[in-house]
């Protein structure tokens, strides 16, 4: 499992991405799948928080230009 801080949104929408694949394959294993949806629940959260991080950024940008 990769470091928050060193994750990036890319990264994240990757992992959550196989992820899906196995838990939509049909035969996920039963035993890991509490681990499977329990990791894609936090990169769901990580990948949520870096959206909104990222339109305050550009809000705040265009923000600026408009005072100007």
């Amino acid at each position: 499992m990769a470091k928050k801080e060193n994750m990036t949104y890319k990264a994240a929408m990757a992992e959550l991405e196989s992820i899906m694949k196995i838990l939509e394959s049909g035969q996920p294993d039963v035993d890991d799948m509490v681990k499977h949806v329990q990791r894609a629940s936090e990169l769901i959260a990580f990948c949520q928080q870096k959206l909104t991080k990222t339109e305050e950024a550009i809000d705040a940008i265009f923000k600026e230009k408009e005072e100007k």
